[in-house]
């Protein structure tokens, strides 16, 4: 018996895997040396208001696990609004400890 797979049914599959991979790698944070770098998402009316929420997002993550002290690892990433849409999108990394 041969196994015939189509190329929709191979395409489909390595997409979902890469999604549940980013998906992970996306919720855990990034352990090197002892060091963890926490990543924020935040949306809001302003691009400065999208930083502060992502930031908030990172600071209370970290507290569920302790850790009280957080400082910005590099810049923020702000992304305009979309085509219909009024609010900024903000990425922050940052180191907790």
């Amino acid at each position: 018996m041969r196994l015939r797979t189509s190329r929709r049914k191979a395409l489909n599959g390595f997409l979902a895997a890469g999604t549940v991979a980013a998906l992970v790698a996306m919720g855990t944070p990034a352990i090197a040396d002892d060091v963890v770098l926490w990543n924020g998402f935040g949306r809001g009316r302003t691009a400065g208001r999208a930083i502060d929420k992502a930031i908030d997002d990172v600071e209370i993550m970290a507290s569920s696990e302790g850790l009280f002290h957080c400082e910005l690892f590099e810049e923020p990433v702000v992304w305009p609004p979309a085509i219909g849409e009024s609010s900024f999108t903000a990425s922050v990394n940052m180191i907790c400890e």
